[in-house]
């Protein structure tokens, strides 16, 4: 039971690192989709 919990200790945290990454990249890519309709107006209103 102690050697089970010592191998899958590092394995369930690779996985759930690469989960919240994969995710993260999800929502910002979502996102980015929605910016870039309109790009250009954004920029205008900065400047």
């Amino acid at each position: 039971m102690g050697d089970m919990q010592v191998f899958l200790g590092p394995v369930i945290l690779c996985v759930g690192l690469f989960l919240i990454g994969w995710f993260y990249d999800w929502i910002r890519g979502r996102r980015n989709k929605r910016d870039i309709e309109l790009p250009e107006r954004e920029d205008e209103g900065d400047r």
